[in-house]
């Protein structure tokens, strides 16, 4: 007799491999999942396996386990996005204020405006910090399900010259390591031209979860949170100002560039998807 439902489920049973019968392909922006049951109250490790490379980069991609407790994955709540602006800022080697800005913050708050930092040279840096530390961004995502996190900015200069012209990272000085996390950033020659708000994406797992750690030191990552959990994990509060095992975003100009190339930065902030709260689950995730 013939098969008249192609699309029936598979009995599993107790049998651990094969999990399914075709193969499932990661990417970036699908959640693939399966339920089972387990005979104690509570769930420590879940085993990923992976038979193929992933995609992206081979030195910067994590894959991440979320485990939900059955029922409550729908209570995640719609997906919302918050833009949290830039608090503080510090001008490195080679960067300096333009347009008449009056502080850091001021000459990257508004991508409209005539304020700008400039980046003249080879190695030139500055730092940033946001305000995650508001009673609005507190209320907002205390608790909650972070997606994503990403770096919204404008920015002009020679990129089309300069293979990877400037890398957005994340650093704790007080480690002395700056964790790459983008080196694709764009934008037009012409500095007047800037007007486009462009999206730099940190993923959802934070690099600097730990605060006794760093990305070198340990493969696992965590996701973005608020404010952490336990000691020693720590959230976005720690992108709130300088000190301490804080993190601040640091953009800093490509070793090969030219003496009199200049970028200029227009628009800085960051902006965060979140959902609703997180009942019964856990995640965890593991640099490759």
């Amino acid at each position: 007799m013939g098969e008249y439902n192609p699309d029936r489920p598979y009995v599993l049973g107790m049998q651990w491999a094969p999990m399914v019968k075709a193969p499932v392909v990661l990417d970036t922006a699908t959640e693939a999942g399966y339920t089972f049951r387990t005979a104690t109250e509570k769930v420590d490790r879940v085993w990923l396996r992976s038979t193929s490379t992933p995609p992206g980069r081979p030195t910067r991609t994590e894959l991440l386990v979320n485990l939900y407790q059955a029922g409550v994955i729908a209570g995640t709540g719609p997906v919302r996005k918050l833009v949290i602006p830039c608090g503080s800022g510090a001008l490195l080697a080679g960067a300096a204020l333009g347009g008449s800005a009056m502080s850091v913050e001021d000459a990257v708050a508004n991508p409209s405006d005539p304020r700008y930092i400039a980046l003249t040279g080879p190695g030139a840096a500055a730092r940033f910090w946001f305000s995650t530390v508001t009673a609005a961004v507190q209320g907002a995502l205390y608790r909650r399900r972070i997606l994503d996190v990403s770096v919204l900015y404008v920015m002009s200069g020679p990129f089309a010259d300069l293979a990877e012209g400037v890398t957005l990272g994340l650093e704790r000085p007080s480690a002395g390591v700056v964790w790459p996390m983008d080196e694709t950033l764009t934008g037009p020659a012409l500095h007047a031209a800037a007007t486009e708000v462009r999206r730099s994406r940190l993923g959802e797992l934070n690099p600097w979860w730990s605060t006794a750690a760093t990305p070198l030191t340990t493969k696992w990552r965590m996701p973005y949170t608020y404010a952490g959990h336990t000691s020693p994990t720590s959230g976005l509060t720690a992108w709130a100002a300088p000190g301490g095992t804080n993190v601040n975003v640091c953009l800093q100009v490509a070793g090969s560039a030219l003496d009199d190339a200049v970028f200029r930065l227009h628009y800085l902030a960051l902006e965060v998807a979140y959902g609703g709260g997180e009942p019964g689950r856990r995640r965890r995730g593991r640099h490759l």
